[in-house]
């Protein structure tokens, strides 16, 4: 058994709960194409299979033209991941994390602020 595709799920459903800000897995790199605001998914490993259960993190990053509005746009996506269990379609069984935090990245010029979320997935 494989486990779902929760990263492509993930981008799919977040960009619903935060206004249709962009959610993507690559940073993007051209200066010209970078949004004013946008989050950032990266997996993170996790725990791993246990047999109808699957553990699964992901890294939040969210960038935003000041530290208040990167700091806005984290907890925004802190709400939803944690109502993705009951809100979204998705095979979540359980969310936890950290708590969102100023995080700035060396090679972006926008605010950034993150969390770490470990998810537990149902595999069918």
């Amino acid at each position: 058994m494989r486990p779902p595709d929760i990263l492509e799920g993930l981008l799919g459903w977040l960009p619903g709960r935060l206004d249709g800000c962009p959610v993507v897995a690559t940073r993007p790199e051209q200066p010209d194409e970078v949004p004013a605001r946008f989050v950032l998914l990266v997996q993170a490993g996790g725990s791993g299979r246990g047999h109808y259960l699957y553990g699964w993190q992901v890294v939040a990053y969210c960038f935003a033209g000041s530290v208040a509005d990167a700091m806005a746009l984290a907890e925004a996506v802190d709400e939803a991941m944690y109502e993705c269990p009951s809100r979204s379609s998705l095979p979540v069984a359980r969310v936890s994390g950290t708590a969102p935090q100023p995080s700035p990245d060396p090679d972006v010029p926008l605010p950034r602020c993150e969390a770490t979320y470990q998810l537990t997935v149902l595999v069918s």
